[in-house]
């Protein structure tokens, strides 16, 4: 019969040796999950990480935050590009004017030059939705949210979906992402809300309006005094 002396002494290393093997597996996805922040030393961004270590040589005019574990960044050339958590460049040696934070796994992306389109890349830098949408010029865009991102053609804004088709169609002078199943659009100068259907839930009637949170909405009529709405106003009343 073996005596308790003897079992504990072949359990110990082992549960020793399984302690040591999950410190080590939770060392490493700290270092996955570590937080990187852009820090600026002698003129140049780079990153350091949660320790104040610097993670990434600075090398950059410009350094965006990670987002989905890329970073747009810019280089003298004054062109954006990804790079990954270790530094390295993606984007299939693609520069690009505009560069927007990775959502939902795609980024929206405008070429070199003002006049190309706005287009979506995946992680890899393969072009998943061909530029054909407005250039960026200074217009408020959004990459996906919940499945859907904001596009403009010939100066009109619309939403798509992943495959790049049109949900709702480009007919809107300015258009937010969807808040509590509700998006403020305006048109004519006048905002008003509509479903994920484009259907016009609540009219054209504001001068400003914002989007739902916690069942209320901020408006204003005259861009001076501001109120509340909630979902019970409905369509032409």
């Amino acid at each position: 019969m073996k005596t308790r002396s003897s079992i504990r002494s072949r359990v110990v290393p082992v549960l020793i040796c399984l302690l040591i093997a999950l410190a080590d597996l939770q060392a490493q996805e700290n270092s996955k999950t570590s937080r990187l922040l852009p820090v600026k030393v002698n003129g140049k961004w780079g990153y350091i990480n949660d320790r104040g270590r610097i993670a990434i040589k600075p090398r950059f005019i410009v350094a965006g935050v990670f987002s989905e574990g890329l970073a747009k960044v810019r280089n003298d050339d004054s062109w954006f590009y990804y790079i990954d958590r270790h530094g390295r460049r993606i984007s299939n040696n693609s520069y690009f004017r505009y560069a927007d934070d990775f959502s939902e796994g795609l980024a929206m992306v405008q070429g070199e030059s003002s006049d190309d389109k706005i287009g979506f890349i995946d992680k890899t830098g393969k072009v998943v939705i061909s530029p054909r949408f407005d250039g960026y010029s200074g217009k408020i865009l959004w990459s996906f949210t919940d499945g859907l991102a904001i596009v403009a053609i010939n100066d009109k804004f619309g939403y798509i979906d992943k495959r790049g088709t049109f949900v709702i169609d480009p007919q809107f002078q300015s258009a937010a992402p969807f808040s509590e199943g509700l998006a403020v659009v305006s048109k004519n100068g006048k905002y008003g809300f509509i479903d994920r259907e484009g259907n016009t839930q609540i009219d054209y009637r504001f001068a400003t309006a914002f989007g739902f949170s916690e069942g209320v909405a901020s408006f204003s009529i005259d861009r001076q005094k501001f109120g509340l709405i909630d979902k019970a106003i409905k369509k032409g009343k």
